[in-house]
């Protein structure tokens, strides 16, 4: 069966360009099937860290979505032309055999907030997905010899000037260095929206502090955003491989795309050995 689905966003700030899913719209022309949840545990978190007040045409809005009866014609329009505070996402074709269940699944995973009736045990595999990716990639980068020798793999910037950039984590998955900095995150698209948000901001925020301490010894293209391929062809992601796209052609920094972990520590073994690379703490005593 063939539906369309659009994501709900919520933007605190017009002014920028940050939103936030808070809602799944599905439909199916075939069955006159039409089914909008909205979560407002996930709307009043982020009010609450934007520091807003309750507002009766946030709540009105939220109210219209909640019972209207949606068709691909009002989709569309939505997605070009709502541009307040509540947008819509970009409508994406969804096959599947139960259009109910699949959009019970899809609220879990894109919309749910944390503390939602049925979302513990979701949210907390989530947490364990997002963990176990970049545990696994520092855990195979230091089962390899060289990459160990060579690399600080899991370097926290805690105690070092770095650190006052940073808000939040201040670790990197791996970090070295040789003529300019070598350094590198792997970035997991399949997390909730906020939560990525942070994990992008916090990597750009890490390279910018990079740049700054080091400004003669920094090279952009040395600096690596590691993604996974399954993730990068998703269009669900389509929104964030661009923002990575917009970094990489304007930033110049690295967009890396592999299909597995083991490629990953393959090219990074690669660039270990042709450009010499030493560890971090090593080469921050030689600048």
């Amino acid at each position: 069966m063939k539906g369309y689905l659009s994501i709900v966003k919520y933007y605190p700030d017009t002014n920028r360009d940050e939103g936030f899913g808070i809602g799944l719209i599905m439909i199916s022309e075939e069955t006159h099937f039409s089914l909008a949840k909205i979560s407002t545990e996930r709307l009043k978190r982020i009010n609450t860290a934007y520091g807003i007040k309750k507002s009766s045409l946030i709540d009105l809005a939220i109210d219209e979505i909640s019972t209207n009866i949606f068709d691909k014609k009002t989709l569309d329009y939505n997605t070009v032309y709502e541009n307040g505070n509540i947008r819509y996402s970009k409508v994406q074709i969804i096959e599947c055999e139960d259009l109910n269940q699949k959009f019970n699944e899809l609220y879990l995973k894109f919309v749910a907030d944390y503390y939602e009736e049925g979302a513990d045990k979701f949210s907390l595999s989530k947490k364990e997905i997002h963990e176990r990716l970049g545990r696994k990639l520092r855990s195979k980068l230091e089962s390899n010899i060289l990459l160990k020798e060579k690399l600080n793999i899991g370097y926290d910037f805690k105690e070092n000037a770095i650190g006052k950039f940073l808000i939040g984590s201040s670790k990197i998955d791996f970090i070295g260095g040789n003529g300019t900095i070598y350094a590198g995150e792997i970035i997991n698209l399949d997390l909730q929206e906020d939560t990525l948000q942070q994990n992008l901001f916090k990597t750009i925020t890490l390279f910018d502090a990079l740049s700054k301490t080091y400004p003669k010894r920094f090279s952009p293209q040395e600096c690596k955003m590691l993604v996974l391929e399954e993730q990068a062809n998703n269009p669900e992601k389509e929104i964030y491989m661009d923002k990575l796209n917009t970094w990489n052609k304007k930033a110049n920094y690295d967009l890396v795309i592999k299909s597995s972990l083991d490629e990953f520590q393959t090219q990074i073994e690669k660039d270990v050995e042709s450009k010499n690379i030493i560890r971090y703490d090593e080469w921050i005593r030689k600048v």
